[in-house]
């Protein structure tokens, strides 16, 4: 990794790491009695009790903010499992499309907080900024997948 990708991934660690201790937001978005506005808590939330939620399903609209709290939920998980894809150059490509897939994500939950009419807090900010810092300071697959580079040499071969 070069010097400067480098101190970007290392900034963006920073980011993400703070933005577990720092707040979200302000009202009380997902509150059941008690709630902590701190990023960690947040990452709970959404990735264990959004299945909870299941039976509060009445309409077409619950379904979606269903579905973007699972999605929101995974986001840490699946941008960690990226960060190691993209690092081993033998599954760069994966993890490229798992970084696309991670980006959908964060625009996804903008949407969710939009949607909630809540205005997210520095603690949101830089997981997102982190998170991004993170993914692109990692060079991931640039060129053709294995599969189509393999697809093109039989061709070729032929």
């Amino acid at each position: 990794m070069r010097p400067k990708r480098k101190s970007l991934f290392i900034l963006g660690s920073v980011f993400y790491a703070c933005s577990f201790f720092l707040r979200v937001e302000d009202l009380h978005l997902l509150s059941e009695g008690y709630f902590d506005h701190t990023g960690w808590h947040y990452a709970y939330v959404f990735l264990i009790n959004s299945w909870k939620n299941m039976a509060d399903i009445h309409g077409a609209r619950d379904v979606i903010l269903f579905v973007v709290s699972v999605l929101i939920g995974w986001s840490n998980p699946l941008f960690l499992i990226s960060l190691i894809l993209l690092r081993n150059e033998k599954y760069s490509h994966a993890g490229s499309l798992l970084r696309r897939i991670v980006l959908a994500i964060l625009v996804l939950s903008g949407w969710f907080f939009y949607d909630s009419k809540v205005l997210p807090r520095e603690g949101y900010a830089l997981w997102v900024l982190g998170m991004v810092l993170m993914l692109f300071s990692i060079r991931g697959r640039l060129g053709p997948s294995p599969i189509s580079s393999r697809n093109a040499q039989k061709e070729n071969g032929r």
